[in-house]
């Protein structure tokens, strides 16, 4: 059991951090997927604190830390850490 929950939030993450433009229709208010899950990538505070879900979006919803805007278009540059430019650094020289 606990190696198919391991698995399947494996899976989860993958789906959710891949930087593939995929689209599930109306589910995308409802399961915690890249469309979604990018809005909490976002790097400003208060701005990015938002879609915490990792299989649904059910308790974002209810807590009142949903957040979608289905106009917002997403450059490398809006998603990171603002007050950590840089990061992160690379382990290997290159």
């Amino acid at each position: 059991m606990a190696t198919a929950l391991a698995l399947a939030v494996a899976v989860q993450l993958l789906l959710q951090h891949s930087n593939v433009d995929y689209r599930v229709g109306p589910f995308k208010h409802v399961l915690a997927l890249n469309e979604g899950h990018r809005f909490h990538h976002l790097k400003w505070a208060g701005i990015g604190d938002v879609n915490f879900g990792l299989f649904t979006l059910i308790w974002d919803h209810v807590l009142g830390t949903y957040s979608y805007d289905p106009q917002r278009r997403f450059t490398t540059d809006d998603l990171g850490m603002a007050a950590k430019p840089h990061y992160p650094t690379p382990t290997w020289p290159s």
